[in-house]
This record gives structure tokens, sequence and C-alpha cells, in this order.
């Protein structure tokens, strides 16, 4: 079997991984390829274009980015043609590669989207757009499925795949008093936005004593030294560890052993919840982002744990909201809190239960060689 990938940004990434790995225990033969990134790779893909190309976030953001990004989505396309898959699997950044597959379904190629855009949040009138552009959509959480269901979309919940690389956390698991995980994104934008304020906020806890250690799990798709220089600038290299690991053991294991994780909203923070870790979510983005997201978001939360459980388990700072003393102040409340702490830690069990059993890569690779073998 044939399949060629569009995936974007390290989470991306590390579900097109996984999806490769559990489609070759299934046909040792798979020819997988297209763009993607070390993950990817790793797992025996063919990469002819860096994922990396599509690191750009915000709604402003992308406009600049536009006729670049358009002559990236030509070429997506022309990798696939050139070889002609059984199946084009698209993975996330659903605003590129609904343009990919719109070229593709034309062609003829069968379209499966692996995570769909986040109709259920905002934009909901989309559905109409995929529905005519896919022929199968493999979601993460449960509470997706029904919507698209509804709009006549092929729609498998799949389950994440987080949940088969991490297992939950060992009762009496060592955690290292006063350590703070800091985890300021995968992209140079978010680092820019976000890092000098965390580094602010780890300065006023070590001057309260309430942390005297930070470890920063560095992405893969960063420069270590680029980040040195943050940390640098901020006085902060005695009491700051930078831990590099592309797969990501260590950079789990990192955050699994801290009191507490202050996290820049994304996949990182359901990863947070997943290891056991109480965390604080914060973002902040373009002005003009901010204020068109928040006239089309229809969801009270944007931190995926906040959004599962259905309720604020984990705290919020957005836009204005943050700070380094409105971040330092958050995380001290829950580092001098006990009682605050352990409701946080027990949240994580309930998110884990809601999203279901594991074997969410195994359901992906079963939902996509259904697909090729439907009608031929």
């Amino acid at each position: 079997m044939r399949v060629f990938f569009s995936a974007g940004e390290a989470s991306g990434d590390a579900l097109g991984a996984a999806l490769i790995e559990a489609l070759k225990l299934q046909d040792p033969a798979l020819e997988a390829y297209g763009m993607g990134g070390p993950r990817m790779a790793a797992a025996g893909c063919r990469i002819e274009q860096d994922a990396g190309e599509l690191n750009v976030m915000g709604l402003v953001e992308v406009l600049r980015h536009l006729p670049r990004l358009f002559r990236l989505r030509d070429r997506v396309v022309q990798l696939a043609l050139q070889n002609r898959p059984d199946v084009a699997v698209l993975i996330d950044v659903p605003d590129f590669n609904v343009r990919v597959a719109k070229r593709l379904k034309a062609a003829g190629i069968k379209v499966a989207f692996y995570v769909g855009p986040s109709v259920w949040a905002w934009r909901p009138g989309r559905v109409e757009r995929y529905r005519r552009v896919l022929d199968r959509l493999l979601v993460l959480f449960p509470f997706e499925a029904p919507i698209w269901a509804r709009a006549g979309v092929d729609v498998v919940c799949v389950g994440h795949p987080m949940l088969d690389e991490i297992p939950a956390p060992a009762a009496g698991a060592l955690i290292r008093p006063k350590t703070v995980a800091l985890l300021p994104g995968s992209r140079r934008g978010e680092i820019e936005r976000h890092f000098p304020i965390m580094l602010e906020a780890a300065q006023r806890l070590l001057a309260g004593g309430q942390a005297e250690r930070f470890v920063v799990p560095v992405a893969p798709t960063l420069d270590v030294e680029w980040l040195r220089g943050f940390v640098a600038r901020a006085g902060l290299l005695d009491r700051v560890e930078l831990v590099e690991d592309r797969d990501g053991p260590l950079r789990r294991a990192a955050v699994a052993a801290s009191e507490l994780a202050l996290v820049v909203s994304g996949t990182a923070t359901l990863e947070t919840a997943l290891l056991g870790r109480p965390q604080i979510i914060f973002y902040r983005a373009n002005w003009l982002s901010y204020w068109v997201y928040r006239l089309m978001v229809t969801l009270t939360h944007v931190g995926l744990p906040n959004i599962i459980a259905g309720r604020e388990v984990a705290p919020e700072l957005l836009q204005g909201k943050l700070t380094g003393e409105s971040l330092a102040a958050a995380a001290g409340h829950l580092l001098e809190d006990p009682e605050a702490k352990a409701a946080a830690v027990q949240a994580t069990v309930e998110i884990r239960e809601r999203l279901g059993p594991p074997g969410g890569a195994a359901r992906a690779a079963d939902a996509v060689r259904a697909l090729v073998a439907r009608d031929g």
C-alpha cells in the first residue's frame, strides 16, 4: 500500500509517526512518503517536504505568508500526484490541508483527514467545505464524532495516540519539590511572545521561595542555543535546565517529575494532563488575531484539559491577563495550596478516563486500510 502524508508542526509529526508504525505492523511493505518531520522520518516515511515550513500561527500572521503557503500547497500536491498513492492522509493544519484535499480529490485520490478542524469551537460552517473534499475523517476526541456525523461525514473516532505513549502515572511517583516545568511552545513566534514572560514569572517564584528549579523541554523544532540566550538574558542559567530529546521520553520525564507546569495552550496541555501534573494554561497572540478569534469562537475555555473536562480544571491566562506577575501568582497559589494541587491532579485522572481506551494509532490504521479497500 502506498500512502501520501501531509503533516505540519510537531504534533502532526507525532501523529503521523504513530500511524505509520501501526500501518507497518499490518503491512510491512507499506510505502509512506510526503511532507512530515523527524519523527515521521524515523518511522520510515520518505520525507520529500519538510513540515517546518508550515510553522505559522495566528490569523493575521498567516496573511503575510500566503504567497509562500500557496507555493507550498502546489508543491505538496505535485509530490502526491507524482507517485499516485492509494490514499492521502492529511494530518491537522486544516486550512492548508483542505486546499491540498480539494486538488487530490479532483484527481481521483482517496483522502483521509486525521484530526479535523475544531468546528466545535469556532467557524462551524466549515463542516460543509470539508465534507465535499474528504472521504473519511479520523477524530481524536469522542465529543467530535456526533457533530460531523450529523453533517453526513464518514467519521471515525480513533482516540488519542498519546494514551498509548503516556501510561497512567504510577502511585507514589517521584516529584521533585519546588521544580516547575516551563513549556513555551514549539514555534519561534510562540517562544518570542511567551518565553520572556515565563522567565519573569520564574524570577518572581524564585524571589518568593515558591520554586527553586525550572525545566524546559525543548521541542525538536527549536534551536536549544537560541532558547539558552533567553535564559541567559534573564540571569537564570543556574536555575533553568533545557532538556533536549528528539523522541520525547526525557522531555516528558522532566514534566512528570515537576510539581507544576506552565504551558502554552496547545497539544502540550493535554500531554501535561496525561502525565498527571497540575498546570497553568496561557496564550498571547497578535492583538488583531485574538480579537477576530474571540468574535468567532464559541467555547468558554481554550485549553484542551478544560474543554475535555467541561469546566476549568487548569487556570487560563489569555492575552492581556497574561503577565509575569499574574503567571507567578497563579503558579504560586497551586504550589502553596495542597488542596488546590490535589484537586488539579485528580482532574487529570478524569481527563484520561474521558478520552477512552488506548489503541488510537491502531484504530486509525484500521480506518485508513478500510478506506483503501472500500469501492476497490
